[in-house]
């Protein structure tokens, strides 16, 4: 008879372990959960705006985007680099976008992002000097979206 209620109580604390478990389990997901998107939020910081911080700190940079946007005539070199920039940019935006469609990046950044996307399309450079085929489908479709909701409309700072 001892042994049974022995039984019973180790079975019922087995139980109350496992439950417990679970919610430690579940509780340490949604702390991962977080902790990802984060992370993602600083590596969209990071790569994502780092063009902008080379066009705003290398004055080279800076002309090249100002020739290419009708202030002069590009040599091969500037306009190679150029286009290097613009693949990097665009890689960037894709694979954020993918991120979105994901669910690891929220709708709030998501927004300010694609504005900054906006603003881009709006310049000749963006849309002359970019060859949309080297990325995704579902990219490819956002970009004509926005050109088409941007076609008549100046950039802005």
């Amino acid at each position: 008879m001892k042994f049974s209620k022995f039984n019973e109580v180790f079975t019922l604390l087995a139980n109350v372990t496992i439950v417990v478990g679970i919610f430690l389990v579940a509780y340490e997901l949604r702390q991962n959960s977080a902790l990802a998107k984060a992370g993602i939020r600083q590596e969209i910081s990071n790569n994502g705006y780092a063009p902008l911080f080379a066009i705003a700190t290398d004055p080279q940079l800076a002309t090249i985007i100002q020739k290419a946007n009708g202030a002069g005539n590009l040599t091969d070199s500037e306009t190679e680099r150029l286009r290097a920039l613009l693949s990097v940019v665009n890689a960037t935006n894709d694979n954020i976008y993918h991120q979105y469609l994901a669910g690891f990046v929220d709708e709030e950044q998501w927004l300010g992002f694609r504005k900054n996307m906006e603003s881009a399309r709006k310049s000749k450079v963006s849309r002359q000097y970019v060859n949309l085929e080297s990325y995704s489908k579902s990219y490819q479709e956002l970009i004509q979206k926005i050109d088409s909701e941007t076609k008549n409309q100046s950039p802005s700072l």
